[in-house]
């Protein structure tokens, strides 16, 4: 028997062996990895994220409402009573020439579980497209109603008005309000008042 004959098809054979393991491990790995890191989502999960991205990009959407509507804020719900043309009677509190009252009735409930604050200033009027002053005192002496303004407790709501001074002339109020973050850049929501849906009021 020639010995180094069989221990050349011993040593062959060994390699052939170490070769189709290695062969075969390589293809095992790469059928882990592709079912382990390469997992694609099911139509269900993929249509489940981009319903969460649209709904991320919506919240960043501020929303505009009107007369009668309720806003629905994580922290409140604002709704709007009432508008109306006030003229006073009142010799001290008249508006400028060419100008007249504006007054908004608004009801506020506090959803969150904190004490919400709600001042005049936290609401920015704008007359088709010009800024106001969100707090002109005399606007608000010919109204019997008590002025937006309070701290109210979680659950609780309160009634009140805003006033302003605006030109005869005016086709449309926006009040951007800001009540849950006061010091950010953003408006919760906007409220939009068009003319004809005020209504003329006497002093009252």
């Amino acid at each position: 028997m020639d010995v180094r004959k069989v221990f050349a098809k011993f040593y062959v054979g060994i390699l052939v062996v170490l070769g189709l393991y290695v062969f075969f491990g390589s293809l095992i790995g790469v059928g882990i990895r592709k079912v382990v890191g390469e997992k694609k989502e099911s139509p269900k999960v993929v249509e489940a994220i981009q319903t969460e991205v649209e709904e991320e990009h919506t919240k960043d959407k501020v929303t505009r409402f009107t007369m009668g509507d309720t806003i629905i804020n994580r922290d409140y719900k604002l709704t709007v009573e009432s508008a109306s043309i006030i003229v006073s009677d009142k010799k001290y509190a008249q508006p400028d020439e060419n100008c007249e009252f504006v007054e908004v009735e608004l009801t506020l409930e506090n959803t969150s579980n904190d004490i919400l604050n709600v001042r005049a200033a936290y609401f920015t009027p704008y007359v088709d497209g010009f800024i106001m002053d969100s707090f002109n005192v005399d606007a608000y002496l010919p109204s019997s109603k008590n002025i937006l303004s309070a701290d109210i407790a979680s659950g609780k709501k309160v009634k009140g008005v805003l006033c302003y001074e605006v030109p005869k002339d005016w086709s449309e109020l926006e009040l951007f309000v800001n009540l849950s973050n006061y010091f950010g850049d953003d408006a919760d929501a906007i409220l939009v008042i068009e003319k004809e849906q005020v209504t003329k009021l006497e002093s009252e």
